[in-house]
């Protein structure tokens, strides 16, 4: 039987990290935390923030919803187009009518401008997973423009919804996200 070595195991280390940082971001402010901060609160060093949030604070953000990124993940069945929106639809289905405290209290932690900056990183990975399924199901390379700008269009959708969604909640995150993208899969499917 294998040992585990010193340490927390990592999920509990994310989750002890992202924790202390969300505290610590509605308490004084996301600029004023540093990751000295973040680590001291969780009981790490700063080496250990950085071993599970290499990006820094805006990291400790997005891990709250990244599960719900790495969700999407599209049907080799049916049309692409529509494998692609109901993978985005499907991913935020869990949310139900309930907002991810990271965007419900993004103004409150001062960390609103930092989410929408760093939100590319998280479209661009979202993009690369997306226009892989539109190129094999339409037979074109994934970086043409078709496969790359279907990808992007459903993704500024679903992403646009959901910050709407946040900001005035009105029923489920997934019927936001479906209202978003299905006129696109009409007029995009071939």
């Amino acid at each position: 039987m294998m040992k585990r070595g010193p340490g927390r195991p990592k999920v509990s280390s994310v989750e002890t990290l992202s924790e202390a940082a969300i505290e610590l971001f509605l308490e004084v402010g996301f600029e004023r935390v540093s990751i000295d901060d973040i680590a001291g609160r969780a009981g790490v060093s700063r080496g250990t923030f950085f071993t599970y949030f290499p990006g820094g604070k805006s990291d400790a953000l997005w891990c709250r919803v990244r599960p719900t990124l790495d969700a999407v993940q599209p049907s080799q069945d049916g049309p692409p187009v529509r494998a692609c929106a109901d993978a985005l639809v499907s991913a935020v289905a869990p949310w139900e009518d309930r907002v991810p405290q990271v965007l419900r209290d993004a103004e409150t932690m001062g960390a609103t401008e930092v989410l929408l900056a760093s939100a590319g990183v998280h479209a661009a990975e979202l993009s690369a997973v997306l226009a892989h399924r539109i190129a094999i199901g339409e037979d074109i390379l994934p970086e043409s423009n078709r496969a790359s700008g279907v990808a992007g269009a459903l993704i500024g959708a679903a992403f646009g919804a959901i910050g709407a969604w946040a900001r005035t909640p009105e029923g489920t995150a997934e019927e936001a996200v479906r209202a978003a993208v299905e006129p696109l899969v009409e007029a995009l499917e071939r």
